[in-house]
């Protein structure tokens, strides 16, 4: 993070990033700006396609991270440290067939 608070992400990947919590442990795949969120909450997996968004959030991370978190904790209902999420990503490859979720 940058003293105005931004922070440069390259969104080509590939990447794999952990989030965990008191409520939720998520896996976030990013490859070729695709985004992918696995959220394991309570037991329960739901999968989030992000990719629609990274150009907004690419953008929020040029100028202001703390929007992202603002916007991040309205809807996931809780705080989220969106430079926890991206510090915690390894360069890894992946299969891209994960990014269809039929």
């Amino acid at each position: 993070i940058t003293q105005n608070n931004s922070f440069k992400f390259n969104f080509k990947g590939p990447y794999k990033c952990f989030y965990k919590d008191d409520k939720i442990e998520a896996k976030i795949y990013i490859k070729n700006k695709n985004v992918l969120a696995e959220v394991n909450k309570e037991g329960k997996i739901k999968k989030y396609l992000l990719t629609p968004y990274v150009s907004i959030v690419e953008n929020m991370l040029k100028s202001n991270i703390s929007g992202i978190e603002n916007m991040a904790s309205q809807y996931m209902k809780r705080k989220i440290d969106i430079k926890e999420i991206l510090d915690s990503c390894k360069k890894e490859d992946f299969d891209e067939k994960i990014f269809d979720l039929k």
